[in-house]
């Protein structure tokens, strides 16, 4: 399989000569004890271990140990998988994560997820410090709750009115001190791959301090 052959170069190219009685002979005595408890109490020991490669480059691979056999006729069986992929994966997502996250808590819009019927799921740092409202209160709010009353009587409005027929237009949000700061609206439908609603997200752009 592809795997068996990855795995075959990763022992050509890392470990031979070495057998893998031999590279555990290598671990440290500490922790070559850990694994050795390991199996004496579990007949199993498992961890990821990161090999450097004669290139000085790394590869991540999981490591799982299991006891056989009886009294002086133990063995360890190894098993090795190549993960550096998954590692690379999961890095790259973290990273992406991070800078969305920065991206959200430094812009001056005020930007906020809801599930479809209008509950706030997720609202950025602009949103909460503009409107007055701590997080937690944020969360336990539905979108219409921060839209001034009069303005959802005068135009009957409901939550998919407001997203089908108040995108781009000019709606006034309610502050905690009742106040009210008009701001640009704009909303966004998540989809998942069959086309199906997932999720909306608004961003508002504060008019009342331009």
């Amino acid at each position: 399989t592809d795997k068996e052959k990855e795995g075959k170069q990763f022992h050509e190219d890392v470990l031979y000569p070495l057998d893998a009685g031999e590279i555990v002979l290598r671990f440290h005595i500490q922790y070559m004890n850990e694994i050795k408890n390991s199996l004496n109490e579990k007949n199993i020991w498992e961890n990821k271990i990161r090999f450097v490669k004669s290139d000085e480059s790394s590869e991540m691979l999981s490591v799982k140990m299991k006891l056989i056999g009886d009294g002086e006729r133990k063995s360890i069986v190894i098993l090795c998988s190549n993960i550096s992929g998954n590692i690379n994966f999961e890095e790259k997502l973290k990273e992406t994560e991070s800078k969305l996250n920065s991206i959200l808590s430094g812009s001056h819009e005020l930007i906020c997820s809801t599930n479809l019927s209008g509950k706030i799921e997720f609202a950025n740092s602009e949103f909460t410090k503009v409107l007055g409202y701590s997080n937690e209160e944020i969360l336990e709010t539905n979108l219409l709750d921060l839209i001034d009353p009069d303005f959802i009587s005068a135009k009957q409005l409901y939550f998919n009115k407001l997203l089908d027929e108040f995108n781009n237009a000019e709606i006034p949000l309610l502050k905690s001190s009742d106040k009210i700061t008009f701001v640009s609206a704009k909303f966004v439908t998540v989809r998942d791959s069959e086309g199906k609603a997932k999720y909306h997200n608004a961003i508002f752009l504060n008019k009342t301090e331009q």
